[in-house]
């Protein structure tokens, strides 16, 4: 399972750093089931991931991806597979 969201602003309600570099705004979020876990990938306008977390079911990883971003009115769309 994947879904994928655009991401119109985020809510600065968290700080996401690499290599004591702060990871810049998503353009798209993406969710990954991977057995039991739920993935959140964020995303630049490249497809690189930038940060992700890791969730322990599927609510849990929108509820972040609501807490830490606006999302597009049209919500969370299925993409197909993991791959």
């Amino acid at each position: 399972m994947k879904l994928r969201a655009n991401v119109i602003a985020s809510r600065n309600t968290t700080i996401h750093c690499g290599a004591e570099i702060k990871a810049s705004q998503p353009a798209y979020l993406e969710i990954v089931q991977d057995d039991r876990l739920y993935f959140l990938f964020r995303m630049d306008r490249e497809s690189n991931c930038i940060a992700d977390t890791c969730h322990t079911s599927l609510d849990e990883a929108k509820s972040q991806a609501d807490f830490e971003y606006e999302l597009s009115p049209e919500g969370w769309q299925e993409t197909g597979s993991k791959n």
